[in-house]
């Protein structure tokens, strides 16, 4: 999750100072991103979005093996949708930027 956290948040958000809710602002790139790096990380972000969707589910409990005998793809070993995480996370962004414009 967190990879697709860091993808996430440089492809779509920017850095402008550290706040503690998000742990992606604890560290400034030394040069800010262009428009050119947001959208290789733009890019990153959709191509590791699309592996998640169909990755089997991860992990060695009983719920995920269950998940995995019923050929259920895109879901955490607890169940949970991929998607739907990053959607929380991009949802806990959004506050924060809108309330820094």
């Amino acid at each position: 999750m967190d990879i697709s956290r860091f993808w996430l948040f440089h492809a779509f958000f920017e850095t402008k100072k550290n706040t503690s809710q998000t742990r992606e602002t604890n560290v400034f790139p030394s040069e800010p991103l262009d428009e050119q790096a947001h959208s290789v990380a733009e890019s990153y972000f959709f191509g590791l979005f699309q592996i998640l969707n169909t990755v089997t589910v991860l992990g060695d409990t009983a719920k995920a093996a269950a998940l995995r005998e019923k050929h259920i793809h895109g879901v955490t070993a607890d169940g949970k949708l991929w998607i739907f995480l990053l959607v929380e996370y991009a949802s806990e962004l959004l506050p924060v930027s809108v309330s820094e414009l």
